[in-house]
């Protein structure tokens, strides 16, 4: 059997490979000008890596990332071309089908990315508006204008709950309420996995035995378990990815 497995295993190895999807359908007909996202144009492809580089950082990170509303536009558009493009075939058309699960992965992907960032609101909404405020103008921010109004929106009415419900019911002395000592704070000392996409000097990590930062490099292709504080600004420049 051994050597009948081998030949087997011979002659399929000499096969082409299927084609994936972009390739059977084509990509888009147009560049996306990103504009500020990355000063560049992006591809059909590059656009659905760049946006499930996004997402999976976003659903990793303790924290709220920095939003994307450039990335989230071109997305959009790219769904929308995508739809038409589909139309252009007969019902039934297995290109059009193909195109269709094309749609339904990347609005998937862009739908669970809204929805982390959401969630994130929600669970940590006066940690988040209170990091906003204070971050300097050079620094991109970390919600959208749309995400903010959200963030405040869902502070007011969450405190205005506990006012109704707890605190009237209180003492006059006991009804002050300071809503940064009851906030929740994101955990950034969590353990993460990262790869390394280009190499990154100088992170120091805690040694158990002495608490002293030893310093590391980080090498491309190498996979790490870190506290999520020594990387999370190597997840912005790229340098870094979570998985």
């Amino acid at each position: 059997n051994g050597p009948y497995l081998t030949r087997c295993m011979a002659l399929f190895s000499d096969l082409p490979s299927a084609p994936d999807l972009d390739e059977i359908i084509g990509g888009s007909d147009e560049e996306n000008d990103s504009g500020p996202e990355g000063q560049e144009e992006l591809t059909a492809p590059e656009l659905v890596k760049r946006l499930r580089f996004v997402w999976q950082n976003e659903k990793l990170a303790p924290e709220l990332l920095v939003a994307r509303p450039q990335l989230v536009g071109l997305v959009q558009d790219e769904l929308e071309r995508l739809e038409v493009r589909a139309k252009r075939f007969p019902k039934g058309d297995i290109k059009s089908q193909l195109i269709l699960m094309q749609v339904d992965r990347l609005r998937y992907m862009l739908k669970d990315y809204l929805r982390t960032r959401i969630m994130k609101i929600q669970q940590y909404p006066e940690h988040i508006l209170a990091e906003e405020r204070l971050r300097p103008r050079v620094e991109d921010p970390h919600l959208t204008a749309e995400e903010f109004s959200f963030a405040k929106t869902f502070s007011t009415l969450t405190m205005q709950h506990l006012r109704d419900t707890v605190l009237d019911h209180l003492p006059v002395n006991m009804q002050k309420l300071d809503g940064e000592q009851i906030a929740f704070h994101p955990n950034l000392d969590s353990y993460v996995f990262c790869q390394v996409n280009t190499r990154v000097d100088g992170i120091g990590v805690a040694d158990n035995t002495s608490g002293e930062r030893i310093p590391m490099t980080l090498m491309p292709g190498e996979i790490h378990l870190l506290p999520y504080r020594y990387i999370r600004n190597h997840i912005e420049d790229r340098s870094l990815s979570l998985h």
